[in-house]
């Protein structure tokens, strides 16, 4: 059984595509032949490292993605570009095909809808014959990294500030919360994560101070040492908010486009993050320095570092590739 994994990222669209599907990559290279093909850049080929990625604008090239396929391979699709048509074309030539979805993005044709996200439930997905639905944070898909974690200590008074906004379209918004946390907190350690293909570094250098270190591209183990040390972390509604609640830092959630809102404001409801808002919104950094001053008491941030290591235990990627490719695998 082979298996296909179609995905789009990169510098202007951030990773988190990119690191759901390299999650279960991961996990499936070691039982299955599999295929990672990314419609990306550069930024999306050097964040992959040593990973045999193809990187193809396969939205286009239909022809060549349907001739990887035989009808006893699987694919999985994680995409917001991929239209009914084109996914209906490949269930047909697929024994099983998965599709990675966050808002119920289509009527998808005969196979399994993952969604990992904290609100996946509340979505009224079509319960129709020859689907398979696996939804909530039990299939949450993180890197193998995050599957054996130490527990996390939470100091009695915040030490650090971890900052990351996925993907480099954010600089202008990285430098000014930075400047931010520089005039207002000069006394505790800032870190700030600078994503591939980040732009306006001479922003950040003018926006730092003494006790700002700036860590350019981490891999997974990089991330989970900077989440291990930060007390608190800064960022938006993506991918990353589920590693911080796997590794359980304490969030302060930052809405930089509409589909993060429900993923924002559903975390905030379960107790593991303080979402202040949008990007553009003019009390953003007034309510930011509210929630930094809740988050000072260390009872508020052990309560929150517990919730999130509550919903994410670091096994989805194991539990789809049982539930569902395992499970085909054994017929073939």
């Amino acid at each position: 059984m082979k298996i296909l994994i179609l995905t789009e990222g990169g510098k202007k669209y951030g990773f988190g595509h990119i690191t759901r599907c390299l999650a279960i990559y991961q996990e499936l290279k070691s039982k299955f032949d599999v295929r990672l093909v990314v419609d990306g850049d550069s930024a999306a080929k050097d964040f992959l490292g040593n990973v045999n990625v193809y990187i193809s604008n396969w939205h286009k090239d239909t022809k060549k993605v349907f001739k990887l396929i035989g009808k006893n391979d699987a694919v999985i699709i994680d995409s917001y570009k991929a239209g009914p048509s084109f996914c209906k074309e490949l269930s047909g030539k697929s024994q099983v095909s998965l599709y990675i979805d966050d808002n119920n993005r289509l009527r998808y044709p005969r196979g399994v809808v993952v969604n990992g996200n904290i609100y996946a439930k509340e979505l009224e997905y079509p319960r129709t014959k020859g689907m398979q639905y696996l939804l909530g944070t039990d299939y949450v898909c993180l890197r193998k990294d995050f599957l054996k974690i130490p527990s996390k200590r939470i100091n009695k008074q915040i030490r650090s500030i971890m900052l990351t906004y996925g993907g480099s379209s954010n600089s202008d918004f990285t430098a000014k919360t930075l400047r931010f946390l520089s005039v207002n907190y000069p006394g505790i350690h800032k870190l700030v994560v600078v994503p591939e293909g980040f732009k306006d570094i001479a922003k950040l250098e003018c926006a730092k101070d003494s006790k700002t270190e700036f860590m350019h591209s981490p891999d997974a183990k990089g991330m989970i040492g900077l989440m291990l040390k930060a007390d608190i972390c800064i960022c938006g509604g993506g991918q990353t908010i589920n590693e911080l609640a796997r590794i359980g830092v304490p969030t302060v959630g930052i809405c930089f486009a509409d589909n993060q809102r429900l993923n924002l404001k559903t975390w905030q409801e379960k107790g593991f993050i303080k979402y202040i808002g949008h990007y553009k919104g003019l009390d953003l950094f007034d309510n930011l320095k509210s929630a930094l001053e809740n988050l000072s008491s260390q009872k508020v941030r052990t309560k929150m570092s517990k919730i999130g290591r509550k919903f994410v235990d670091g096994k989805g990627s194991r539990r789809i590739t049982e539930q569902v490719l395992g499970a085909y695998a054994d017929k073939n």
